[in-house]
């Protein structure tokens, strides 16, 4: 009975040993071109038992590197051929983290237990460097230390192209794992070729590196412009090229054809609304959508007339006035609107326990700017999301290689489109804001979406600078010609060029140059005329600074102007005071009121590396 459990535990552990999965052989050949590109062809014999490897194997090849300066290197990298058991065969290339993944085999069809032989041959490019003793060197990481398997045994062989009259050098090479200097290796050199072996096998997780140098006479290592193209070449980015260039012509043509603004006229000085338009219609057609400006102006307006009155003696409020039947009179439909809305049962606290009555004001008063707003623009929606969606497509279609890599980096895609966006709509949109309160608003969006966008867009695909760009070149673009889609029509820009005429009248940039036109006496009854027009245009400021200049200063220099339809936390009125609270006033209530509660010196270093394993 002893001697049959015995007979049964080895035949266990032979059993084990034979079914244990490994890389038997592997040997790499390196060829160096004279366009300082390397060819390198990898024999790959692994044991298969259906364990790890079960359809086939895959290879990681990273595409970044460092350099002696520290900084990293985009690697172009072309899939030339994969071979098993000499016999072409199916693979995939897939982007991994930093780099690329050949993956070879069939999804569909399980490897026969036993030996195979795999062959892959492919050419990378920026893996030559130029050293200090003059030299061209190239480190090259042989298997990486990367795979999950033993490797038994294993060579490389480095080879110059047969058009170099240069003898090639072999000058160091480290085995083990990453960090690691072993020596566990032989080496043999002739005029044209060096050829090492190791002579130990290697543990899961490590690799063996080895730096070969030859003269740099025959060997122009390209910079800039020039490896740009040589990666492209190797990128295979033709493709993916012409799909960029349709996305550019069609975003280009769609906005050329539907977005271009009307031409503008000669801008002069007004020194009246256009067509008496009042403060919050001038707003919403100037910006072409709805500001919460507008409803300040409309505010303010509403009271210069007489129907309320504004007080800020701690939260916000609007009361209607005594006996103001001749006032409700002159206020436009939009006004008629707040009133209704916010005087009933005495008045409105701006605060976020009357968010319901705030937010049905508001969506009332939109309404009905929007209604009297039609004529004067044109949104271009439609052709705004057939931009977009055909971007996204084209895009798709460039990357549908990738599978569903490609499909994940839609996000990224959409972010960048938004970005673009973001872009055309700071540098060309009209706004009565600040461009540099604007610019800080934006800037955290902004930062956040270009570092996310590009985790999806770029980096999950493994790309590097290449891909980066046409990334780039897809998307802020498209997002920009989008931006400026919607546009003004014929009769609505002639209305905003004559907004443009009366803005240079409210700005006190502009007063030396105003004074040779004979603009109107300024009277406190002028400055509260056109002060709710200043504010809805964002020019509150200097028309505040205009009227101490021409009006208060003459008078008398200790002169508080106090208007009746005001009360404030100051004992003399300041028109920027409370052009600028109020509308900051009406936004923080707003938005409460939607919101929810060797050169590597190691193994490990040099280009090529990565590791693999079996699927």
């Amino acid at each position: 009975m002893q001697i049959l459990k015995i007979i049964l535990l080895l035949i266990g552990v032979s059993f084990h040993i034979q079914a244990k999965e490994s890389i038997k052989q592997f040997d790499s050949h390196i060829v160096i071109n004279k366009d300082s590109t390397i060819t390198v062809t990898e024999n790959i014999t692994v044991m298969v038992e259906g364990k790890n490897i079960k359809r086939g194997i895959f290879r990681d090849l990273p595409l970044k590197r460092m350099n002696k300066s520290g900084a990293i290197s985009t690697i172009g990298l072309k899939v030339l051929s994969v071979l098993r058991d000499e016999r072409k065969e199916n693979y995939k290339l897939e982007s991994i983290s930093g780099g690329k993944r050949i993956k070879i085999g069939n999804k569909d069809r399980y490897l026969k237990k036993g030996i195979h032989h795999f062959e892959i041959t492919y050419q990378t490019s920026r893996q030559l460097r130029l050293q200090e003793n003059g030299k061209i060197e190239l480190f090259w990481n042989i298997t990486g230390d990367g795979w999950a398997f033993p490797i038994e045994k294993s060579s490389a062989s480095f080879e110059l192209a047969t058009d170099f009259p240069e003898k090639l050098e072999f000058f160091t090479a480290y085995t083990g794992k990453t960090g690691t200097r072993g020596e566990d290796f032989s080496v043999k050199s002739e005029s044209h070729i060096v050829t090492l072996d190791l002579t130990r096998s290697l543990a899961p997780r490590e690799g063996w590196s080895v730096a070969v140098q030859f003269p740099k006479s025959e060997v122009l290592i390209p910079t800039g412009f020039k490896a740009f193209m040589l990666d492209m070449k190797l990128l295979n980015k033709t493709q993916e090229l012409l799909w960029l260039l349709l996305t550019l012509f069609c975003s280009f043509g769609i906005w050329y054809i539907h977005g271009i603004d009307p031409k503008r006229k000669s801008i002069f000085p007004h020194f009246e609304s256009p067509k008496e338009m009042s403060p919050a219609k001038l707003n919403y057609i100037y910006l072409g959508k709805y500001s919460n400006d507008a409803l300040s102006s409309a505010l303010i307006n509403m009271a210069v007339k007489g129907a309320i009155e504004i007080n800020q003696e701690g939260t916000l409020t609007v009361l209607p006035i005594e006996n103001n039947e001749e006032a409700l009179k002159l206020l436009t439909s939009e006004e008629k609107i707040l009133y209704n809305e916010l005087c009933k049962g005495g008045g409105t606290k701006f605060s976020r326990f009357n968010r319901t009555i705030l937010m049905s004001a508001k969506k009332a008063f939109t309404k009905d700017l929007e209604q009297s707003s039609k004529k004067y623009h044109s949104k271009n929606l439609v052709y705004s999301f057939l931009a977009g969606g055909l971007a996204i497509f084209f895009f798709y279609m460039s990357n549908r290689h990738l599978g569903a890599t490609a499909v994940f980096s839609i996000i990224g895609f959409i972010e960048y489109l938004i970005l673009g966006i973001i872009v055309g709509l700071f540098l060309f949109r009209r706004s009565t804001d600040s461009k540099v309160k604007t610019f800080f608003t934006l800037l955290f969006v902004a930062l956040f979406m270009i570092v996310h966008g590009y985790m999806f867009g770029v980096i999950a695909r493994g790309g590097g600078i290449i891909d980066g760009l046409f990334f780039v070149l897809f998307t802020i673009p498209t997002g920009f010609f989008i931006s400026v889609m919607p546009s003004p029509t014929k009769k609505g820009q002639r209305i905003i060029d004559k907004i443009d005429g009366f803005k240079m009248y409210l700005s006190y940039a502009e007063t030396h140059r105003l004074d040779k036109l004979n603009p109107p006496e300024i009277t406190p009854q002028v400055f509260e005329k056109f002060l709710p027009y200043a504010h809805a245009l964002g020019e509150e400021n200097g028309w505040a600074e205009y009227f101490q200049n021409k009006f208060v200063a003459i008078q008398n220099s200790n002169y508080n102007y106090s208007p009746y339809w005001h009360r404030g936390n100051y004992s003399s009125f300041d028109v920027s005071s409370i052009g600028s609270s109020i509308g900051s006033t009406i936004n923080s209530a707003m938005s409460s009121s939607t919101g929810s509660s060797s050169s590597s010196s190691s193994s490990g270093g040099g280009g090529g590396g990565g590791g693999g394993g079996g699927w």
